[in-house]
């Protein structure tokens, strides 16, 4: 392969993992977003308003 055949393919790499890069950082972003958007985590309060409830409560449902 030539050096500049060689050139290209080094260059393609790099912006594959230029382009991998961005893919993770907007990830991160969208995660952020995403947080902003819903902060709360349904399965804590789930656990925290389960550990609440009287004993048997909902027992006469099932």
């Amino acid at each position: 392969m030539s050096n500049l055949g060689q050139s290209g393919a080094m260059i393609h790499r790099i912006d594959a993992g230029i382009a991998k890069l961005q893919d993770i950082a907007k990830d991160g972003e969208l995660e952020k977003v995403l947080q902003s958007i819903s902060p709360l985590e349904p399965y804590k309060r789930h656990q925290d308003i389960k550990s609440k409830q009287l004993d048997d409560t909902g027992n006469w449902f099932l």
